[in-house]
């Protein structure tokens, strides 16, 4: 449940998402949690998590732990800094590393993209690291949004526009996602 999307034109990339939260078949409405954004900023980039709620208070924590040098500039480096968090979830946080009897490699439970100054990426569970030239979506509202993407990215729109208008039309279409959107721009290096 949720939509995630990255945008990156002209200079500039935006994350944003909904802000619809769950408890079992409860809709938590964003206007009474505090909490219900999904991207953390950890230094000049931000993560964004889509699933199991939990994991935005383990992945908040991790990126609070100055033991932990993280860095998400980079393919190589994400990858390196997600095999970090892996081992540090299953240390201390207790996560379920299991999905199947035929998955490759252990499991983190999480999916996430991230904006940096130097682009775009996706992450998944098992740890593989994307980076993508315009934009992406996660979520159960994913198809809604590359839609939104797709049909906004070749207009005079900006980043932080096109980015908006995808999670809003994902709201309109699934029901495991909400408005308000929430977002953050940051200016790409070398562009």
């Amino acid at each position: 449940m949720s939509t995630l999307v990255v945008v990156k034109k002209n200079g500039y990339a935006t994350i944003a998402c909904d802000s619809l939260s769950t408890d079992g078949s409860t809709t938590v409405c964003p206007e009474n949690k505090v909490n219900n954004h999904k991207f953390f900023k950890h230094g000049d980039s931000y993560v964004g998590l889509v699933g199991w709620n939990n994991f935005n208070n383990i992945l908040e924590n991790i990126l609070k732990d100055k033991s932990v040098e993280l860095e998400f500039s980079d393919r190589s480096k994400i990858f390196n800094s997600l095999l970090k968090i892996h081992q540090k979830m299953k240390d201390e946080y207790f996560i379920e590393t299991r999905e199947d009897d035929e998955q490759p490699v252990e499991s983190s439970q999480i999916d996430g993209l991230i904006i940096s100054p130097n682009g775009i990426y996706e992450f998944d569970s098992y740890r593989a690291v994307d980076e993508y030239s315009k934009y992406w979506a996660l979520g159960s509202g994913r198809r809604y949004a590359l839609g939104a993407l797709h049909c906004a990215y070749g207009t005079t729109k900006t980043s932080e526009e096109i980015a908006i208008a995808a999670v809003k039309a994902s709201c309109t279409f699934d029901d495991g996602s909400a408005l308000p959107v929430l977002f953050e721009t940051i200016k790409l290096k070398n562009v």
